[in-house]
């Protein structure tokens, strides 16, 4: 029925999906988050550069199990903030469990970077075949190159301007 479309157009279509290739936490992997659905944008962080992160983490005894899903967080709240979402973003669950902290960062990371209405954020199963995955893998294999490349020092600077901020 009609009803039936136009819920599905709503629930499916105005979202942006977000999915990941080559988890943070793998060093020997480069790692890729791919925004689609009327936005096609992917960032991309080399192994290099996530080993980087992990031995200045490590050094300062920061080096926490949560450690993968922040810097996670930064790297879609850099996405979204450069991809002007608008829409309501639905992540492909990467790290269970740690949802509630994700979307946090996320939204604090946001908000700092002055972004404009914040959008609803949702995480689930977004699926092999979407949109999302297929781009992050495209860029994985080296079929296309990423929109953004983020380095290691980037990510640091973020992580730790959102922390003087919730200190003040």
């Amino acid at each position: 029925t009609l009803q039936v479309v136009l819920i599905y157009w709503i629930v499916y279509k105005k979202r942006v999906e977000i999915d990941q290739s080559g988890k943070i936490e793998q060093t020997n992997f480069d790692t890729i988050i791919a925004l689609t659905n009327g936005i096609k944008k992917t960032i991309f962080i080399k192994k290099s550069e996530k080993r980087l992160l992990e031995n200045y983490f490590r050094k300062r005894k920061l080096l926490t199990k949560f450690y993968p899903s922040l810097i996670f967080s930064v790297l879609v709240a850099v996405l979204i903030n450069e991809s002007k979402v608008k829409t309501s973003v639905f992540i492909d669950t990467e790290y269970f469990g740690h949802d509630i902290f994700i979307k946090s960062n996320i939204e604090d990371i946001l908000e700092k970077l002055k972004f404009k209405n914040i959008p609803t954020i949702k995480f689930g199963f977004v699926g092999k075949e979407s949109k999302s995955d297929y781009l992050a893998s495209r860029v994985a294999r080296g079929k296309i190159k990423p929109d953004r490349i983020i380095k290691a020092n980037e990510v640091i600077s973020i992580i730790f301007s959102i922390k003087k901020s919730g200190n003040t």
